[in-house]
């Protein structure tokens, strides 16, 4: 399951301005996965593995499937304690770390200016930073560090069926050959595509199977 949230999985800590709150901001923590509808069969697991913990719900807008855990004591008793039992391997392990901050900080309560940069300082380091909007707000923020990620000696084969649950593709290719009596040439391809910064997991993922480039 930790392979597949490798994968699809988001950590985050949205901040949105609300009136109801003494500082003016309200901050949300989540977790979630999201899927075209045919993967629902698959987030159905997730609140079964979770001890029945989260939601799922369909966008109307494109019929996304969303699983989403938002309890600041489910996400501190049942989500970052199986991550921490079984780590992510991808750079989505360094926003998990950041996020755990940010749960550490919500679970304070301090309600100051400084504890709301605290916030802002460690979202701008997650995923895609702080949204324009924010920025804007905020001007003033300086990013904390983005934790490392050390990868295990041997990746679990387990995790590899998650991700490639996730990210793997199955592929048939057809091309022009002029060496075919068809003129066609078919060819079998199994392919995970990631972003560059996690080309030294690819590498092990490569090695360790011990084919493909």
């Amino acid at each position: 399951m930790t392979g597949f949230a490798d994968g699809e999985s988001t950590f985050d800590l949205q901040i949105t301005k609300s009136k109801l709150y003494k500082l003016g901001w309200r901050i949300i923590p989540s977790f979630s996965i999201e899927l075209h509808k045919k993967g629902f069969r698959i987030l159905q697991k997730y609140p079964i593995f979770f001890f029945s913990i989260g939601s799922l719900r369909v966008r109307s807008r494109d019929g996304q499937i969303i699983y989403s855990v938002s309890s600041l004591e489910e996400i501190r008793n049942i989500i970052i304690a199986h991550f921490n039992k079984y780590p992510l391997n991808t750079q989505k392990r360094a926003d998990f770390e950041l996020w755990k901050l940010g749960i550490e900080l919500l679970n304070k309560k301090e309600n100051t200016a400084e504890w709301l940069a605290k916030f802002l300082a460690i979202k701008s380091t997650m995923n895609k930073g702080l949204s324009p909007a924010l920025k804007t707000e905020f001007s003033n923020i300086m990013s904390v560090s983005r934790p490392s990620v050390i990868l295990p000696d041997t990746l679990d084969p387990n995790w590899i069926a998650g991700f490639t649950d996730a990210e793997g593709c199955f592929h048939v290719q057809i091309s022009n050959s002029k060496t075919t009596k068809t003129g066609k040439s078919v060819g079998l391809v199994f392919r995970i595509v990631q972003d560059s910064r996690d080309a030294l997991l690819i590498a092990k993922l490569g090695k360790q199977l011990g084919c493909g480039n």
